[in-house]
């Protein structure tokens, strides 16, 4: 492998914005810190081809690609996330063909083949008649709806290709490099759309001019088990195809009013709890059962206030009273002021407060991902437990969540489950510091939840009964 004096970039948020507003892609999983929190993704990636094209354009400025290209093929590896700095590793580079990836350290981002040659002098043809779209939002798509599916595709703003890809843009056609661009809008806009990630692509250059308005695109194969499409695409000099995944949607946590066929009724009235994380996944499901049971509590949220607003409305609605709240409470920063006014006094506490859990590393052991889940596992578990301590002079039980992951742990795991171990010494000695705060820690297997979303099925339990049970046992401990 070759390390050539070559540039870096770092894709920070004003480049990420410039390309979305050129090609079109608008997905929230590029755009949106909050959507993208409830994705395996867990935070805005940049969008593939726009890594791709940067660096198409930055080996042609600098000769390393000095021939005309006859085919390109692309696969993303891994997610490149926005204000990532990343490099570019020529890995073989003769005169038929040049292989390189876009790099992090020691984990490959991007790989690509570029194969030089004559472009194919074929006639493209269209594989739709569908007029060209522009979609303000993405579409939809549903596999057991849509399967045979095709449309045309164009970008936003053909004219900024060649401000922001000048040297590809010379090299390979302004009309290529568009339809390059646009390949990012099929998969992120259209189709699969808005759950949707790019795996790879492989397309021919051509030589003769088409008449296609746009790139059409038709979907090939859809496979069930693995949710991977198969799409043709035709237009704009190229042709060839383009892989994505449909990704998996979403957890939805049961409505309140499913809970209450669930949940004894008045089983936890007169307790009044705070659920630190209850905006969504497990800590929304605590809080619905809770209040199933009669209980009132307090949903914290970090960035998640619309849905913690939201979970607040569907409770409150449904049981004609205000037994649940809203509180805006950050475990990273100070929460003396908004933990010494709460809107009531409550007797226990849940602790599911988490940064986004499955991630991607270059190495065995990542030191500055496990100070971030000790901060959160550890820190911001302690830091409620001492005020709250000093606030409340009558006992608190509080329910810490730990993991099976601490026995038996996938790959990827280590810091996950040494922080969340830490937190398991933490809450056995607790009590020395506070002897009125009383700490439950149960290990939870996987569970069904945002978290543990991925494109393929994982065997994850539901999560109703195991939450449900942890809350059963908290109370009954409180009252012993």
């Amino acid at each position: 492998m070759t390390q050539l004096d070559l540039p870096s970039k770092t894709f920070d948020w004003q480049s990420q914005k410039a390309f979305s507003s050129a090609s079109g892609d608008d997905n929230p999983i590029h755009m949106d810190p909050v959507v993208c929190r409830r994705t395996q993704v867990g935070f805005p990636v940049v969008h593939g081809i726009h890594g791709v094209l940067w660096a198409l354009d930055c080996l042609i400025a600098k000769s390393q690609i000095s021939k005309p290209i006859a085919r390109i093929r692309v696969r993303f590896n891994n997610y490149i996330y926005v204000e990532d700095t990343v490099g570019i590793l020529i890995k073989k580079l003769d005169e038929n063909s040049l292989r390189f990836a876009l790099h992090i350290g020691d984990t490959l981002k991007t790989t690509v083949e570029v194969t030089f040659g004559a472009a194919q002098n074929l006639e493209i043809s269209p594989l739709s008649s569908a007029p060209k779209h522009h979609r303000k939002t993405p579409f939809n798509w549903n596999p057991s709806e849509h399967k045979e599916f095709s449309g045309r595709q164009g970008v936003n703003d053909a004219g900024a290709v060649q401000q922001l890809f000048p040297a590809l843009a010379e090299a390979m056609g302004h009309h290529r490099t568009t339809g390059l661009m646009a390949l990012s809008t099929i998969v992120g806009m259209a189709c699969p759309g808005y759950h949707s990630l790019f795996n790879s692509l492989d397309v021919l250059i051509h030589s003769t001019s088409d008449n296609i308005d746009g790139v059409t695109y038709r979907i090939k194969n859809f496979s069930q088990a693995t949710g991977l499409l198969d799409i043709g695409i035709a237009g704009c000099g190229l042709s060839g195809s383009i892989k994505a995944f449909y990704r998996s949607r979403p957890v939805e946590q049961p409505p309140f009013t499913e809970l209450l066929t669930l949940v004894e009724k008045g089983e936890f009235r007169l307790k009044s709890s705070l659920i630190v994380g209850g905006s969504r996944g497990l800590g929304a499901l605590t809080a619905k059962i809770l209040a199933a049971g009669g209980g009132r509590v307090i949903i914290s949220y970090s960035t998640g206030k619309t849905e913690a607003q939201k979970i607040t409305r569907e409770i409150n609605d449904h049981c004609k009273e205000n037994i649940c709240s809203v509180l805006k409470l950050d475990v990273q920063q100070d929460m003396r002021e908004p933990l010494s006014s709460l809107p009531i006094p409550v007797d226990h506490f849940y602790y599911f407060a988490t940064p986004h859990i499955s991630r991607q590393k270059g190495s065995l052991f990542s030191k500055k991902l496990f100070d971030e889940f000790y901060s959160y596992y550890v820190d911001g578990f302690y830091n409620i437990c001492q005020i709250l301590a000093r606030n409340t002079p009558d006992k608190i039980t509080a329910f810490y969540p730990s993991t099976t992951y601490v026995d038996n742990r996938p790959n990827n795991f280590c810091e996950y489950a040494m922080a969340k171990s830490a937190g398991e010494i933490l809450c056995h000695d607790i009590s020395q510091f506070a002897p009125n705060i009383y700490t439950i820690m149960r290990r939870l297997p996987p569970l069904l939840t945002d978290q543990t979303l991925t494109m393929f099925d994982l065997e994850a339990s539901s999560a109703v009964q195991e939450v449900y049970s942890a809350v059963k046992q908290l109370h009954q401990t409180a009252k012993g």
